[in-house]
């Protein structure tokens, strides 16, 4: 299986530059399995993905959401960082991936940024900033649904404010799959050199009460990644096994070892399957 990448652009910011997704195919999956790396070698590895892909085969995904705590991001050896928390569908071999999801972002000063995303791939657009209000700490819920042929619906919301985001958009994914990911992402610089960003510290990372096509998921252990160090030969970050009711993780930055989660009460309502449940959506522009 090929892999993910994601290419970043900048931003300008109250802190200066910021790492922003743009359109290109997402992560990258390193010799399928991590060989070599003894107790780790039956997961899969990304030098940029940690979380769990579910292949559903080709137009078989048409719906998946999740929720998660943002995690806050903090300098790992003084560096600065970027990281995204994403739900997606459609990037396991055709690399058609429609996304949505949170940045947690630290600069070398120590300051950090936080903001709601979504995104197609490939696409001509880069990521959209949604105008949604993120801290660290905050309760977030993301779904995508497939709600005629090629048309999806993209809803972001903040449960701890009560704010929430929707878009209506067009995309011809393969829908061959549901993914559950934390990215350290690819940065631009002005000369259009690509590199790896640093992946931040992370507290709190993982996702809970993942959904795929409307039904709690089973996360599957064999489409557990972790991520690698740019040398690949340690890990960057450790994905946890799923819990018990198989719906959620965690994700530990720079562990060798990761618990898996306690079940929440309440989990798994998924906003998109609810009708009429936008009303006070802060609305996005319908993108083609």
């Amino acid at each position: 299986m090929e892999g993910i990448r994601r290419v970043t652009c900048t931003a300008l910011s109250l802190f200066g530059l910021l790492v922003m997704p743009v359109a290109t195919s997402s992560g990258d999956i390193v010799n399928d399995y991590m060989d070599g790396l003894g107790q780790f070698e039956n997961a899969m590895a990304s030098t940029n993905w940690a979380g769990y892909i579910v292949p559903t085969g080709v137009g078989h995904t048409s719906a998946a959401s999740a929720g998660w705590t943002v995690p806050a991001a903090s300098r790992h050896n003084g560096q600065a960082g970027d990281a995204s928390s994403w739900v997606g569908i459609g990037g396991f071999s055709a690399h058609t991936l429609i996304q949505a999801g949170t940045q947690s972002d630290v600069d070398a000063a120590g300051n950090t940024t936080y903001f709601a995303w979504w995104e197609k791939v490939p696409d001509t657009q880069p990521a959209r900033v949604v105008r949604l209000s993120v801290h660290p700490g905050d309760r977030m819920r993301v779904s995508l649904l497939e709600t005629s042929p090629g048309l999806w619906r993209i809803s972001i919301v903040n449960q701890s404010t009560e704010h929430r985001f929707s878009t209506t958009t067009s995309f011809a994914s393969s829908k061959d799959s549901a993914e559950w990911i934390v990215e350290r992402p690819v940065f631009v610089d002005a000369a259009g050199h690509h590199a790896l960003t640093e992946l931040p510290q992370l507290n709190q990372a993982g996702f809970d009460g993942a959904r795929l096509n409307g039904a709690n998921v089973k996360l599957p252990i064999m489409f557990q990644i972790h991520m690698l160090n740019n040398a690949h030969t340690g890990l960057e970050a450790f994905t946890s096994l799923p819990s018990t009711e198989g719906n959620s993780f965690a994700v530990c930055t720079y562990a060798t070892s990761c618990a898996a989660p306690a079940p929440r009460h309440g989990e798994g309502q998924d906003n998109n399957d609810q009708q009429g449940d936008h009303q006070g959506d802060t609305q996005g522009d319908n993108q083609n």
